[in-house]
């Protein structure tokens, strides 16, 4: 921990494995908004391929609705890695809010614009959520559990080893990546 007040922490890390690089999370919760930020900083002396990403959990319930605009999803084999883009499917389009399928959803969504909607009305609230550096998510619906998680993420799955690296940045030594995600809770 690098710094602590009322309302924010910050956590670094300091690694050297696979390549020497600094790590940090800055986690904020105040007037109902929980922000958390990411930021890589590449510090070996050879350029290396960076990506970032948050997968929180959150509750769901028979009521749960998002809204997340995608232009494409990441269709995926049975090892769950990408095997290449198609149209989102009608039961996978959340440009309007939508409840989540029952069916498993373990996909990357990409062409996003950073904006989701989460309504929970069994449980009185909204998150209106912003993620900043992030042109793709992840969402993973297992059926019959009462969590799903819907993550903010810099590049799809395995990307390191898609043609172009999508959405991956080369870093020379000292510069950085960030990625930012805002949840603001509104009662209903």
């Amino acid at each position: 921990m690098v710094r602590q007040s009322v309302d924010e922490v910050v956590l670094q890390l300091d690694c050297s494995t696979p390549f020497a690089y600094r790590a940090e999370q800055r986690v904020q919760l105040k007037d109902g908004r929980l922000s958390i930020t990411l930021r890589v900083t590449h510090l070996a002396e050879k350029a290396a391929w960076h990506g970032l990403g948050l997968h929180p959990y959150l509750p769901r319930r028979p009521g749960t609705q998002l809204q997340a605009k995608a232009g494409q999803v990441w269709m995926s084999d049975a090892s769950k890695l990408p095997t290449g883009l198609a149209a989102v499917p009608v039961e996978w389009d959340f440009q309007q809010l939508k409840s989540l399928p029952e069916t498993l959803v373990d996909n990357g969504f990409c062409q996003w614009d950073g904006r989701c909607v989460i309504q929970q009305p069994d449980l009185g609230y909204t998150l209106e959520c912003q993620a900043t550096g992030s042109d793709y998510y992840l969402l993973y619906c297992p059926p019959g559990l009462d969590f799903f998680c819907f993550e903010p993420v810099s590049h799809p799955v395995n990307a390191h080893h898609l043609p172009g690296r999508p959405g991956l940045k080369m870093l020379e030594q000292s510069e950085s990546a960030e990625l930012g995600f805002s949840l603001q809770y509104n009662p209903l």
